[in-house]
């Protein structure tokens, strides 16, 4: 009798500390699904596990990083391309333009299975991005093609498992949102205000007003909650959020520089004297930079889980001029793809 009451007690604890521990196993399961390329640039490709997910036009194709085996998961026949991309389990999100050149966007918010099953329109929208399971991006309206404009209505979210969209942020003026796995960032932008940055808190809401880059010609990097990284008229600068101060980190030999900050490194491209582009590395640490490869011109930058993906474009006449690259960690690089700029 004895055992039995001891085995009774022994599997009452084990359900209490199950019942106690399953919170943290569910935050883990999103952290580990949650996968972004804390990129401001509409990102051609994002990674899970050992598959990169990457878009070419209109397709969407997925690449085994082992068995180097790829394979073509949706082509459209509504969307001329597809950017933004992001991953979270086995649901493949992407921003879907129906529209050919950035003159004028009509995107929707487009969902499909890893396995290219259920393929669907959530909403019309772009930016989406995961963060805790749940999905967020900046809603639009129906386009005016009067004013030739796409009216922004503000971020929303939709709630994993569900399909309700729910308002976070309305406003008009936001421009652009990303996440670094904790929070939310986004940008607003008026002719008065020019640029503003913000961060928003999930769990307890909290919006944070970060920075007004009031710089001329200036493009955005990388953004986080200490710091802004953004390139202006041959220099790339570090605005320090709580300091309110800028910094100039790096000379340019060209006006635009594409790149992104992963840590202790930024990521960017510059001019080399024969008018060529490279792509380097700059230790924010040791103030060093490495330059890791050249080529005609070197298009927006994306760091996924030790992958960086990066495009090409060449000069060549006929054919196909722009490749979808992705340097390996050991430093070596593979097409994923190419296709024809004009």
């Amino acid at each position: 009798m004895k055992r039995k009451y001891l085995s009774i007690l022994l599997a009452f604890f084990l359900c209490i500390l199950l019942l106690l521990s399953s919170p943290l196993l569910v935050q883990a399961s999103f952290q580990k699904e949650d996968q972004c390329c804390n990129t401001l640039h509409r990102a051609a490709l994002c990674k899970s596990e050992n598959f990169i997910y990457y878009t070419i036009n209109n397709r969407i194709f997925r690449y085994h990083l082992k068995t180097k085996k790829k394979i073509c998961l949706y082509k459209s026949k509504t969307y001329y391309n597809f950017d933004s991309l992001c991953i979270k389990g086995k649901q493949l999100v992407c921003a879907a333009n129906k529209y050919n050149g950035t003159d004028f966007a009509d995107y929707d918010i487009f969902s499909i299975n890893t396995d290219g099953t259920h393929a669907k329109t959530l909403a019309k929208g772009e930016y989406p991005c995961f963060l805790k399971g749940n999905l967020y991006f900046i809603k639009h309206k129906k386009p005016d093609f009067i004013k030739y404009i796409t009216p922004i209505e503000g971020i929303y979210m939709i709630k994993a498992g569900s399909s309700k969209i729910v308002s976070v942020k309305k406003s008009s003026s936001i421009q652009t949102l990303t996440t670094d796995g904790t929070k939310l960032y986004y940008s607003s932008y008026n002719n008065s205000t020019k640029t503003r940055w913000y961060s928003y808190l999930p769990s307890t809401k909290k919006i944070v007003f970060l920075a007004k880059i009031n710089k001329e010609y200036c493009e955005e990097l990388s953004v986080s909650s200490s710091s802004i990284f953004y390139n202006s008229k041959n220099h790339i600068y570090c605005y320090h959020v709580s300091k309110k101060t800028d910094d100039q980190v790096i000379s340019l030999h060209t006006d635009f520089s594409n790149g992104m900050k992963h840590k202790n490194t930024l990521y960017y491209t510059d001019q080399n004297a024969d008018q060529t582009s490279s792509l380097n590395a700059f230790n924010l640490k040791t103030k060093k930079t490495k330059k890791l490869l050249s080529a005609d011109s070197i298009g927006y930058l994306y760091w996924m889980d030790g992958y960086l993906g990066y495009t090409i474009y060449t000069n060549s006449g006929e054919g196909p001029n722009t490749f979808l690259m992705l340097r390996l960690p050991n430093g070596s690089s593979i097409k994923l793809g190419s296709y024809f700029t004009s």
